[in-house]
């Protein structure tokens, strides 16, 4: 049997008590106040006072006075009345058959002819539900691969076995999603999205039985991919021109180009294929994006006309000093890059070679030459044979 301490209870009838025996005029009794209250019942169980509950009347000046004993009250089925010549209570609105608070009416009950001094306080008294425990753990599977079916188990409660609900939500979100018929939870979870989650298994709270509740974790894993899904993305030779891949379509990844290549230079350039389901993983890693490589490489450079030329004196290519005409002068040409020149006195090794602008032959002293035009090696294209004339510059 539960009780309470000393225990103030319920609202003042909006009354006071005036003349009680020996206390004059003041101070005026303005609550009662009940100690050692049974105040927690169980399901089923019939109303009863505690064998030392007190009731007493607390006055302005907060001194008390006991106005009564358990047993000192005559009890009546009928009326559901504990009743003495100073106070009643009253257990009218007990009901046991459910889990419930309710309120105890206790009256002080004044003796005056008019009786205008009466106070009436309530306090709550509880039945509690009775608990319902496992007795068999329901099961789930921990971890499976999406796609796959998991296995569950009911567990096993002591009451209220047909009424199971069952309940999901990944474990970042705020609330739980009821799955609406308990005879498809293996069905339905596996329809989930690849992720962790919280399971719940809830037997719901009735007017007798308290609720049970059991919380689960398990996880769904990212399907991997076979790693053929990735393509290998062919080599091309370097064309001057931007070259994207041909990337093969897949209802698995999306596909864009790194900001970083321009997709011009040789080298290697990157690709990122993105999961257009992360529900999917690739084969060798658990990001969302991949990159793969894609090269261009150099190319095999080569003159699209080899002719070198210039003006002529006599039988001789060349030109009075001061009077060189680059209008006459013929520039070979290449499939890639600029022609580039060097020149050297004829009878120099190729280690004397400088370099000059056409524009400069002009000014070249009286003298035979040997003027090379080439194409230097780039990471792009090969060089070329370098093509040579020689040409005199006579005197003026």
């Amino acid at each position: 049997m539960k009780k309470a301490g000393i225990l103030l209870c319920g609202a003042l009838a909006g009354v006071m008590f005036v003349g009680l025996g020996g206390c004059g005029q003041a101070p005026s009794a303005c609550n009662i106040l009940v100690e050692n209250a049974k105040t927690v019942f169980e399901i089923g169980e019939e109303f009863s006072l505690s064998e030392d509950m007190q009731v007493k009347l607390l006055f302005t000046d907060n001194q008390t006075m006991k106005i009564g004993e358990t047993a000192d009250l005559v009890h009546d089925p009928e009326s559901k009345t504990y009743a003495s010549e100073t106070f009643v209570v009253d257990y009218s609105e007990y009901d046991s058959t459910k889990g419930n608070d309710c309120p105890i009416w206790i009256t002080y009950l004044d003796r005056d002819a008019d009786q205008s001094n009466n106070l009436k306080i309530y306090m709550y008294v509880q039945v509690q539900r009775e608990a319902n425990d496992w007795v068999k753990n329901p099961k789930l599977s921990q971890e499976w691969t999406w796609g796959e079916t998991p296995t569950f188990t009911p567990g096993q409660a002591d009451f209220l076995n047909d009424t199971a609900e069952y309940y999901y939500k990944l474990k970042t979100a705020e609330t739980y999603i009821k799955i609406n018929n308990p005879q498809t939870v293996e069905q339905e979870l596996k329809a989930l999205d690849a992720g962790e989650y919280h399971f719940k298994a809830v037997y719901p709270r009735t007017d007798t039985i308290e609720m049970l509740d059991k919380v689960l974790n398990f996880k769904i894993n990212r399907l991997a991919l076979d790693q053929a899904v990735v393509p290998t993305l062919a080599p091309v030779v370097y064309s001057g021109d931007k070259t994207l891949p041909a990337v093969p379509q897949s209802q698995y990844y999306s596909v864009s180009y790194s900001a970083n290549s321009n997709f011009v230079d040789a080298g290697v350039h990157y690709v990122t294929l993105t999961l257009t389901d992360t529900n999917y993983k690739w084969a060798d890693s658990d990001d969302i994006a991949k990159n793969i490589e894609f090269a261009i490489t150099p190319t095999t450079n080569v003159w699209t006309s080899s002719i070198l030329d210039m003006q002529s004196i006599g039988t001789q290519k060349g030109w009075v000093k001061g009077t060189f005409d680059q209008a006459q002068f013929v520039a070979p040409t290449a499939q890639f890059g600029n022609v580039l020149y060097q020149i050297k006195l004829q009878n120099q090794p190729d280690s004397a070679y400088n370099t000059i602008a056409i524009d400069q032959l002009v000014f070249m002293e009286a003298g035979e030459y040997t003027l090379k035009a080439y194409i230097p090696n780039s990471n792009n294209y090969s060089s070329v044979e370098a093509i040579t004339i020689n040409f005199v510059v006579q005197p003026a």
